[in-house]
Order: structure tokens, then sequence, then C-alpha cells
């Protein structure tokens, strides 16, 4: 009781309950819960206790478990699961009407209609790629690029000389892979 006047001593505290908290003797000490009276209406009522929907929407929001109020690493996991899956579907889905379809090959020089990757392929006598090439964005409007590419050299030339290859801008075949999506927020 000392500390809790000294602590709030510049408010002036009082101790009513006293002989409730500590009855003289030969009275047994009744149980008590640690409060006073004065303290309590000073601080006033606490804030309402939220309903259970609420308290489950504001968990599955943060992908937080709504009995402990602690990260859920699964639900988390599922929530990117499912907003990595919703933007592939997007990106697989024509942006509009007449949009080309995703694998519609085009060649360099074509103007397409979309803002969306294309993926080149390779054309005959190059040297081949080891894997798939990295897709290329381009705008809708906007013509496919040429690309350099990689052509053997003839053997005398390759013995000649310390290159085996040389690369030329080339027209090439582009495949549409996926449409270009507005960044997400």
């Amino acid at each position: 009781m000392g500390k809790f006047l000294y602590d709030y001593s510049y408010l002036q505290p009082t101790v009513e309950e006293v002989d409730q908290i500590v009855p003289l003797p030969p009275a047994p000490l009744p149980p008590w819960d640690g409060g006073f009276q004065w303290l309590k209406a000073w601080r006033g009522p606490g804030p309402a206790q939220p309903s259970e929907e609420l308290i489950q929407q504001l968990a599955e929001a943060k992908q937080l478990d709504p009995a402990t109020g602690l990260f859920d690493p699964k639900r988390k996991a599922a929530a990117e699961a499912e907003a990595k899956a919703a933007r592939e579907r997007a990106e697989l889905t024509p942006p509009f009407a007449g949009a080309l379809p995703i694998g519609a090959l085009r060649r360099s020089g074509d103007v397409p209609n979309v803002n969306a990757h294309w993926r080149p392929r390779p054309p005959k006598g190059c040297v081949p790629w080891g894997s798939t090439h990295p897709t290329s964005y381009c705008t809708a409007g906007q013509p496919l690029p040429l690309l350099d590419v990689a052509f053997p050299l003839p053997w005398w030339q390759q013995w000649l000389s310390k290159e085996w290859k040389v690369y030329r801008p080339t027209e090439v075949e582009w495949e549409l892979v996926r449409y270009q999506l507005p960044p997400e927020a």
C-alpha cells in the first residue's frame, strides 16, 4: 500500500477500503485482488471487448492465430500461395477481348497489341541456348526487337581465330508467355 500511495502521491490518492483489505486482528486476512477502488475509478472502465467475428477477421487479415494473437506461418504461407496463384491466373487471362492469346507467335518487327512478356525461339543454325532464354517485356505498340544471336563460324575461321562464334542481330520468332499486370499496391 505504501508503494501505491508513493507512486500516485501527486494525485493525492485515498485508500478508504483499508479495513476490508487488512482487517484488525484477530480477524483472518480475506482474499484480495491487489487493486484499489480509487485506482479503478481513476483509470475508468477498460476498452470494450471486441466481438469474436472481429477478432477472427483481424487475425485473418494479418495471418495471426486468433486464439493466441501470435504469428501463424501456416496461415501466412497459405495466403501468399493464394495471392501468387491469383496473380498467375491473371497473367494468363487476356486483359481485353481482342488481346493476343498466350502462346501466340510473332516475328521481330511485329507490333503486339498488349503489354506482355515474350520469349524468343532460337532460329535455325544458331548456337543452341543452354536453357530457356529470359523473357523480354514489350509494351503495346512497340515492335518486337531483333535479338543478338550467336552463330558458329565455319571450321576454317574457328581454326584461324580464337573465336568460334559470332553474334549478329537476327529476326527471331517471339512467343507470348504472360500478360503484364499493373504493379501490386
